[in-house]
């Protein structure tokens, strides 16, 4: 999906940086003007908002979590955004360890495909502390909708991707 949401945040003009575990992926993004990130935790230092959909529960946990990932470099202001879907159980556990770490994470899974997210009419379910939910529903390009409250998996509908941050995207 960080194929069709980078371009949408590059449109935007946003300053996008981006990783994925597959580097060739990231080449027509490279192409467009997104810049390249060694690992999660370089792209986490770089932003204030951190977005990041991947495949499964593992990865999430080794994207956000591992050695060089995006718990490690992210700005106690800032927020990191799972669009992943995967079970309650691994998107609160995750969360867990960043609320540990006095960071912010919020849950928000992706709800559409590529061609709804490049028509900007994907959804994202938004779920977590609800002063964090307000600043990406204000503060990320096109994310609207109802506000969130309480523990992340308690969700409501938002939109994708339109304003002027630092955007930054893991994808995997």
């Amino acid at each position: 999906m960080g194929a069709v949401i980078v371009p949408r945040l590059l449109d935007a003009g946003y300053d996008v940086v981006g990783w994925n575990r597959t580097a060739a992926k990231a080449k027509p993004l490279l192409d467009s003007g997104m810049r390249w990130a060694d690992t999660p935790r370089q792209v986490a230092e770089e932003a204030e908002m951190v977005f990041s959909v991947l495949t499964d529960g593992a990865a999430v946990i080794a994207v956000a979590l591992g050695p060089d990932g995006i718990i490690s470099g992210l700005q106690k202001d800032a927020v990191f955004v799972d669009m992943s879907t995967i079970s309650p159980e691994v998107s609160r556990g995750v969360s867990a360890e960043f609320t540990g770490a006095g960071l912010t994470m919020l849950d928000g899974p992706l709800s559409g495909s590529p061609i709804t997210v490049a028509a900007g009419t994907a959804s994202i379910m938004l779920g977590g502390d609800e002063a964090a939910c307000e600043r990406v529903r204000t503060g990320a390009p096109g994310v609207r909708g109802d506000r969130a409250k309480g523990d992340a998996h308690r969700r409501s509908r938002a939109g994708l991707p339109d304003e002027d941050r630092r955007q930054s995207f893991a994808d995997g």
